[in-house]
């Protein structure tokens, strides 16, 4: 009982710091990735950056959030938000010490009612 008892603690402190984890490496990613920046000066605001696990693969979900339009999509230049993104994947695997593929996800979050859209997502 004891041996079962001790493996179940470790187990949740394991998790725990995990979590813990995840939350350091969205903290460290929403301060300096307020904005993304393209080589033409045009500007995307990000409102939340969600870093987790999915089966064996990491996520970074990155929220835009607009009331109308794209939020600024369409004119933003599309190799330079892949520069972009590619850095972030490799910030979390330099992060959480691991060799994983890293499935980076842009969502544009639409007013209370509308469906959510993804604009870009893209395993690096």
């Amino acid at each position: 009982m004891k041996k079962i008892l001790l493996g179940l603690f470790l187990s949740l402190t394991m998790v725990s710091f995990a979590n813990d984890m995840y939350d350091y490496v969205e903290d460290k990613l929403e301060l300096k990735y307020q904005q993304l920046v393209d080589n033409k000066n045009n500007k995307l605001d990000i409102e939340g950056i969600d870093v987790g696990t999915f089966g064996n693969k990491l996520y970074v979900k990155i929220e835009m959030e607009t009331f109308s339009g794209d939020g600024g999509w369409e004119k933003f230049d599309k190799v330079s938000y892949e520069k972009i993104a590619k850095n972030i994947a490799d910030e979390v695997r330099q992060m959480l010490d691991t060799n994983s593929e890293v499935e980076v996800s842009l969502i544009l979050e639409k007013e209370m009612g509308d469906k959510d859209i993804l604009l870009a997502s893209k395993i690096y």
